[in-house]
C-alpha cells in the first residue's frame, strides 16, 4: 500500500469513528441514515480485504433469518433492511475491520466514544423530558420525550440510550488510570442513576449493582494487584457502603424520604410482575406453535413483549435467529475472556470494557432490546468486533514472536 492510499484509508477510518459517534447521538433523529453511511463506506474502501470469522459468520446468518422472518410478516422496507438485514454484521465487521487496519486505535477510546454518542442522546432526551413532565421523583406516569423526534417515547427506549455509558462509569472508576476519566465516570453514574429515578427503571439500577460486584470479584481475582492494594480498594469501598448505610438511616439531606417516597421504590415494592413468569410463559407456552416467528405467540397476561432480548429475537424471527444469537453471546464471552489477558498486552483497560459488556447482557436479559431500540443493540456488536480485531492481531504478533525466538533458539543449537 502506499503512503497516499494509507492516508487515505487512515483518514476514512477517522470518518467512520466520527459518524459513529453521530449516530450514537442521533443527530437529527438520522441514527438508521448515519449506521447506513458508516457501513456503506466502510465497505466501499474495505470490500477487496473483507475477512470474516466465526462471530461475523453467525451474526450473517442471525441477520439473514432475522430479516427474512420480520419481512415476510411485517413487510419489506428500507428500515428492515438497514436495521436488520444489513446493520448487525456490517456494526462487526466495521469494528473487527477498522482495528486490524489500524493498530492506533484504541479499543478503550474506541468504546467510550460509541457509548457516550448514546449517553449524549439519553441526556438530551432526559432535558426534554424534565421540560415536558417535570423533574419529580414522585409521579403517576412513566413516560419520557425525545430530543430529536419532538414526542413522547417509551421509557425503556429512553432509558437504554444511557445505559451502556452509565455501566461503562463503573468499570472507569474501579479500573481507569486517568483521574479525569475517573471524574467523568462518577458524574456519568450519577446522571444515569438520576435518570432512572425520573424514568423509574430499576433495570439500570440493579444492573449498576451487578456490575460493581463483578469489579470488587475482577479486583480479587486480578494477578496484577498485590494482596496489600487488594486490603486496600476493599477497605475503602466498604468505608464508602457504610458511609451511605449511614447517611441513609440518619436521613442526611432527605435522602431517606426522597428514596422510600419515590415512584421508583413504590414500583419496586408494588408491581409483583415477575418476568420469570412472561419467560416461562412464552417457553412452554405457544413458542414452539410459532417456530418462524411473527410475533404471533400470547404471553402472560397478553404482554407485548416477553422481556428477554433472546427470547423476543425468537418470538417475532423464529428458533433459527435465536440460536444464532446464543451463539453469538457465547462465543463473545469466550473472546471477552481472551480480550482480558490480551487486551493488557496492548495498553488496553479490560475492566472498563467488561463493565460495559457485562452489564448490557444484564440489562438485555430483561429488555425487548432488538424491538424497543435495536439501534442500541448494535453497540456492544461494534466493541466486540474491535475486541476480535485486537485479538486477533495481537495473537497473531504472538504466534510470530514465539515462531521467532524458536528459530532462534534452533540457531543457537
Amino acid at each position: 500500500m502506499s503512503l497516499g492510499q494509507e492516508g487515505i484509508g487512515v483518514s476514512t477510518d477517522l470518518l467512520i469513528i466520527m459518524l459513529l459517534f453521530l449516530f450514537g447521538v442521533d443527530v437529527l433523529d438520522k441514527s438508521g441514515i448515519l449506521i447506513a453511511l458508516c457501513i456503506l463506506l466502510f465497505l466501499f474502501f474495505n470490500l477487496s480485504k473483507l475477512e470474516f470469522d466465526f462471530s461475523a459468520g453467525i451474526l450473517v446468518l442471525f441477520s439473514a433469518f432475522y430479516f427474512g422472518s420480520v419481512a415476510f410478516y411485517e413487510g419489506l422496507t428500507v428500515d428492515v433492511i438497514i436495521k436488520f438485514a444489513i446493520a448487525p454484521w456490517g456494526c462487526y465487521l466495521m469494528g473487527y475491520t477498522l482495528r486490524l487496519n489500524n493498530r492506533a486505535i484504541s479499543v478503550t477510546y474506541f468504546a467510550l466514544l460509541v457509548a457516550f454518542g448514546f449517553f449524549v442522546h439519553g441526556m438530551l432526551n432526559l432535558y426534554s423530558s424534565i421540560e415536558v413532565f417535570g423533574a419529580s421523583f414522585n409521579n403517576d406516569y412513566r413516560q419520557a420525550f425525545d430530543f430529536w423526534q419532538n414526542r413522547t417515547i417509551s421509557v425503556t427506549t429512553a432509558s437504554l440510550y444511557y445505559t451502556p455509558f452509565t455501566l461503562m462509569s463503573i468499570g472507569l472508576i474501579f479500573w481507569s488510570k486517568r483521574l479525569r476519566f475517573r471524574f467523568m465516570g462518577m458524574v456519568c453514574l450519577a446522571l444515569g442513576l438520576y435518570a432512572s429515578m425520573i424514568y423509574q427503571n430499576r433495570t439500570l439500577i440493579l444492573a449498576c449493582g451487578l456490575v460493581m460486584g463483578l469489579n470488587v470479584l475482577l479486583i480479587l481475582l486480578s494477578p496484577d494487584i498485590s494482596i496489600e492494594n487488594k486490603y486496600k480498594i476493599c477497605g475503602l469501598l466498604a468505608l464508602l457502603v457504610f458511609a451511605a448505610v449511614i447517611a441513609f438511616l440518619l436521613n442526611v439531606g432527605g435522602l431517606k424520604d426522597t428514596i422510600m417516597n419515590s415512584s421508583l421504590m413504590n414500583r419496586m415494592s408494588g408491581d409483583k410482575q415477575d418476568r420469570t413468569t412472561i419467560w416461562k410463559s412464552f417457553i412452554f407456552g405457544e413458542a414452539w406453535k410459532y417456530p418462524f416467528g411473527g410475533t404471533k405467540a400470547v404471553l402472560y397476561h397478553n404482554k407485548p413483549f416477553v422481556h428477554n432480548m433472546w427470547l423476543d429475537c425468537f418470538r417475532r424471527g423464529g428458533f433459527f435467529p435465536f440460536l444464532f444469537l446464543i451463539c453469538f453471546t457465547v462465543r463473545s464471552a469466550l473472546d471477552v475472556m481472551a480480550f482480558n489477558r490480551l487486551g493488557k498486552l496492548c495498553g488496553e483497560e479490560p475492566g472498563v470494557l467488561i463493565s460495559l459488556l457485562a452489564g448490557m447482557m444484564m440489562s438485555f436479559m430483561v429488555e425487548p432490546v432488538i424491538d424497543a431500540n435495536p439501534y442500541v443493540f448494535y453497540c456492544p456488536i461494534l466493541v466486540m468486533g474491535v475486541i476480535n480485531g485486537l485479538n486477533r492481531d495481537t495473537q497473531g504478533i504472538l504466534d510470530d514472536t514465539d515462531a521467532l525466538l524458536e528459530e532462534y533458539y534452533k540457531m543457537a543449537l
